[in-house]
């Protein structure tokens, strides 16, 4: 690395070289593994270290497409039932990129992720219907048991 930096041009070929192979999907498994820009979301929990959540930007390398904080607890004052309390609030600061979904599909995965949260048992609620795409399986294939074993009746 010190003779990567010493080199006044080397940095910053590397850097456009791994861009490039970035963009066309080329980069090597072992760099992808190795950066952090290559994930579905982003997870963090910034009160760990006393700070709030934050609003983080989404890189153009890479394919993190949702990065999601949380912050310190804080206690705010509110008025319920014409009493003022002070109530506990974990705030949380989602960015999400538009070139994955619009801004009208996340508004309303927010909303329905807010009514979960403050109805938790609608989640044991099944389904009225579930719909499949044709060709696509929605299970864990069974695993082929040898010949012997199919013979004597084992199942496992």
């Amino acid at each position: 690395m010190d003779f990567l930096f010493k080199v006044p041009v080397l940095p910053g070929l590397v850097a456009g070289t791994v861009k490039l192979l970035d963009r066309y999907g080329l980069c090597p498994k072992a760099l992808i593994d190795e950066l952090p820009f290559h994930a579905g979301m982003y997870i963090t929990n910034t009160a760990s270290i006393g700070l709030h959540d934050v609003n983080h930007h989404i890189y153009n390398f890479g394919n993190v497409s949702l990065f999601f904080s949380m912050g310190s607890v804080e206690k705010i004052a509110v008025v319920e039932d014409g009493e003022t309390r002070m109530k506990k609030f974990l705030p949380i600061g989602i960015t999400a990129d538009e070139r994955v979904c619009s801004g009208a599909h996340y508004a309303r995965l927010f909303t329905l992720m807010k009514y979960y949260i403050d109805h938790p048992e609608q989640l044991e609620v099944p389904p009225e219907s579930v719909r499949f795409d044709p060709g696509m399986e929605y299970h864990v294939p069974k695993p082929k048991l040898p010949e012997p074993a199919k013979q004597s009746g084992v199942v496992s």
